[in-house]
């Protein structure tokens, strides 16, 4: 059986990109909508900002407590690389679709 090469690869990248406890990231995106998937695996609180190099914040993508699975779309403003601010104690991962 032909295995799908592109939801393959989608499933490589998302075991990537787990991590756990608090990070700042720089990620680069392109203007316009970009949806992102969000997991998180604890009991404690999760908090993913999306913001400016300079720290200005241009959304939230997630504030909860406990497990989670979401998604999040977001109109980014321009071209450019943004930071992506994740405080936790627990195990997550983020990905644009």
């Amino acid at each position: 059986q032909k295995k799908d090469t592109v939801q393959i690869n989608k499933d490589q990248y998302r075991i990537a990109e787990n991590f756990t406890g608090n990070k700042n990231q720089i990620i680069d995106l392109m203007k316009g909508p970009a949806n992102f998937i969000l997991t998180h695996q604890g009991e404690g609180k999760f908090e993913v900002r999306l913001m400016h190099p300079d720290g200005e914040l241009i959304a939230v993508l997630a504030d909860v407590t406990g497990n989670f699975t979401g998604k999040k779309k977001v109109d980014v403003p321009e071209t450019r690389a943004y930071i992506l601010d994740v405080k936790t104690d627990g195990v997550w991962s983020v990905y644009r679709e």
